[in-house]
């Protein structure tokens, strides 16, 4: 079985639907999402439709945590905007009552079983600190992936790609659809084959013209939302 690892949408959909093009043409049969469907971007509405075909297994990141912190009053409309711009607040605007639901009642990790392997989902790291993993990160941190009984870890909340294995544990970071910070700053997501246990990772081109638009519609005044996507 060919699965999809996609982390970090961003509530962009125009990223997502080419990464979801590309899941087709590689004959992804499942996909796994490790978190932040929202946050940022704009399109949370049409990223929900668009996962709706797929069989999905996901667990929720911190931006669905604002979300329901925002929802809950515990988190104020002008913190979230000056840290993150106005995604968060034109998703609970646009958002079904069903969509906002399955957002924020998302599980904090997920243990599945697959073909005799146990495979962990979880947002930044199994220990669920807000730490990031990156690829240049020390060994120290790295070294506590090696203490769970798993097969897999996957991961995602940096943005940047990377895989790794500590004591036998494989730990997958997919890298961001819908907002990547390395270089090119193309879609990015990788396929598992469960079959063979090869790890494949995809830089996906979109069209960023339709997104840009919507960053000046909805915030022209944030450089960060602009120059992350034009690196």
């Amino acid at each position: 079985m060919k699965i999809g690892i996609i982390s970090d949408i961003h509530g962009n959909e125009h990223a997502l639907g080419k990464v979801l093009d590309h899941c087709t043409y590689m004959g992804v049969e499942r996909l796994f999402i490790l978190g932040d469907f929202v946050g940022y971007y704009y399109g949370a509405k049409i990223v929900y439709e668009l996962l709706k075909g797929w069989q999905v297994s996901a667990v929720r990141g911190n931006h669905e945590e604002i979300l329901s912190a925002l929802m809950n009053k515990s988190l104020s409309d002008r913190a979230v905007i000056r840290k993150y711009g106005n995604g968060h607040l034109v998703a609970l605007a646009d958002l079904t009552e069903e969509a906002l639901t399955y957002f924020i009642e998302l599980p904090q990790s997920l243990e599945i079983q697959l073909n005799g392997k146990r495979i962990f989902l979880c947002h930044s790291n199994p220990w669920h600190s807000p730490e990031y993993i990156y690829p240049d990160t020390g060994l120290s941190i790295l070294q506590k992936f090696g203490q769970y009984s798993y097969d897999y870890i996957l991961f995602g909340h940096s943005h940047y790609p990377c895989t790794f294995s500590m004591n036998g544990v494989t730990c997958i970071n997919p890298g961001s659809v819908g907002q990547a910070r390395d270089k090119f700053s193309l879609a990015s997501y990788s396929i598992l084959n469960t079959e063979n246990e090869v790890i494949t990772f995809y830089k996906i081109p979109y069209d960023k013209s339709k997104l840009l638009a919507q960053v000046r519609q909805f915030d022209s005044k944030s450089n960060y939302h602009r120059t992350v996507l034009e690196r």
